[in-house]
This record gives structure tokens, sequence and C-alpha cells, in this order.
């Protein structure tokens, strides 16, 4: 099997991520300065924008995982507040306010209106970012992982699995188990490529992967394989 992925067959993964929810009109993938924000719910009527691709702003950016929005319902449709976080320009750091904020959604835009902390007696500004993507359930083990076939008993003590990114959700770490014993934890820089388990035990064992999403989402999926060397 030197060099070959097979696909995944869904019907045979384990996989577990949050329940499925009546999604807000806010919830989704937007498109901002360039980068790239998903909004995803954190309680009731609360929400977080969470960067999954790098927003270039002067002279300061957002780098992915940083969470730059807290989002309310405002009780009024479509109508949403809340802060947006940013960085002081001498240094960059994280400035320890966030500014107001307001999203009023249409459709696929909205028209976002902020005013930095230390000019809450400013005018705000505004301007309109895109929705790239709607809200969807949370990505399952079978959009992020590809494992060989298990259909058949294997000869090798080796397995070679590559992880990928789920859509509008950047994987930011991953750990892989070999009957519950952890044996490789891959961090960002090495999501994607190929990853080889060798030495894996005679009979009966399975492969379990746990997954962290920039959006905080924890994806589990298991898989049980037979060697018959």
């Amino acid at each position: 099997m030197r060099g070959l992925l097979l696909p995944v067959l869904v019907a045979s993964l384990v996989a577990t991520a949050s329940p499925a929810h009546a999604a807000a009109s806010i919830e989704g993938t937007w498109s901002y300065k360039g980068g790239q924000v998903v909004v995803a719910p954190t309680g009731p009527e609360e929400y977080q924008g969470t960067v999954v691709r790098k927003i270039k702003s002067t002279p300061c950016s957002h780098k992915t995982g940083e969470v730059i929005w807290a989002i309310n319902d405002s009780g009024e449709a479509d109508l949403y507040r809340g802060g947006q976080t940013f960085r002081d320009p001498a240094g960059c750091a994280i400035a320890p306010l966030r500014g107001f904020a307001r999203w009023t959604v249409s459709g696929g835009s909205a028209e976002l209106c902020f005013v930095a902390p230390e000019d809450d007696g400013s005018p705000p500004t505004c301007e309109t970012i895109t929705r790239l993507a709607p809200a969807r359930s949370p990505a399952t083990f079978a959009d992020t992982v590809i494992l060989p076939s298990n259909r058949r008993c294997r000869s090798r003590r080796t397995l070679r699995i590559q992880l990928r990114q789920p859509r509008g959700d950047a994987v930011v770490a991953a750990q892989v188990r070999v009957n519950r014993k952890l044996v490789a934890s891959v961090p960002r820089r090495r999501i994607g490529l190929p990853i080889t388990l060798r030495g894996l035990p005679r009979g009966r064992y399975t492969v379990q992967i746990t997954l962290q999403t920039a959006t905080k989402l924890t994806i589990r999926g298991s898989r049980r394989y037979r060697h018959c060397g």
C-alpha cells in the first residue's frame, strides 16, 4: 500500500460532534478584510467569530484561531451587537477592551459597523462583509480524515493515514491513538501531510483520531482493523 490512499468508507466510521441546531442568520463563514471569519454559537443567543484565514489589516493582522468578534442577539431580526477585537498599532498587542460592533444581516451580506475602544465618542466605521458559506452541521470525521479501507485483513504492520482540513473550519491540532494509546500528536503545520503508523499490534486493533478546529470544535472518529501477518 506504499503511497496509496483509498477512499473513506463513511458507513464504517464512528463520528461525534456537537448536535445540530437551528442556525441564526449571523452564523456561517464571512469574508472580512481579505480573510475569513467563522461565526458559531457559544451559548443561548451568544456567538463568537473566529479567524480561519488570516486577516491582513494595516498595520497589524489577525491570525488564524484568534477570536475577533463577540456577538449577542439583539432581539431584533437579523440585528446583532457585541464587540470587535483591536490591536494596538504600536507593537500590535491585542487591546485589553473590545470596541463596540453591530452586525445587520441581509441575505448573503451584512453591514458591520464598529468603533475602536479608545474612540467610543466617534462615529462608527461601517463596511459590508460577504457570506462565503452558510452555517452547516459541524464537520464529521469523514470530512477530515482519509483512512485506508478495512474490508480485508491487513498483512503489514504499517498504516498510512492523511488528515485534511474540513470546509470552513481549519484543523489546528490532532491526536492519533492505537488501542487508546497515544502514538502521534500532530501540530497545525503538519495537518495534511501523510502519517505512517508502524509496529501495529497483531490481531485486532482500533485507530482513533481526535481533531481540534479553529472554532474549538472537537471531532472524534475511529475504525477497527485486523492484522493477519
